[in-house]
């Protein structure tokens, strides 16, 4: 497991990237509105607008991302040592994840690392 992303969603988009381009000395590598995305030191940085996730969307709030080699297996082996999955693996545009919260309600994500693969 290694860390892949750190994502801040947020009502204030503009000004949290340009906080983040002075901070990391660099502009996004993507641009969108309501989204820009960092490379930094082996992970990204994710500024996204903040959203009330419907059905079928991704959660909307501020997570930490790890990537596994294999999403079921991580997911069967973090189940089976008692925790909870919030959101089960599901497709995204950007590839499988899914969502879990550690013990101060901070959500995190899983992604499966399809480079290892």
């Amino acid at each position: 497991m290694k860390l892949s992303e750190v994502a801040v969603f947020t009502e204030a988009v503009d000004e949290t990237v340009d906080f983040y381009e002075r901070l990391l000395g660099s502009a996004p590598a993507q641009r969108a509105d309501g989204f820009a995305l960092f490379k930094a030191d082996g992970f990204h940085v994710v500024v996204h607008c903040k959203y009330v996730a419907q059905k079928d969307d991704p959660p909307g709030e501020s997570h930490v991302g790890f990537s596994v080699a294999n999403l079921d297996a991580s997911i069967s082996a973090l189940r089976s040592a008692g925790y909870q999955i919030e959101f089960p693996p599901r497709n995204y545009p950007w590839g499988q994840s899914a969502y879990l919260r550690d013990p101060a309600g901070n959500l995190v994500q899983l992604s499966e690392d399809t480079a290892a693969n």
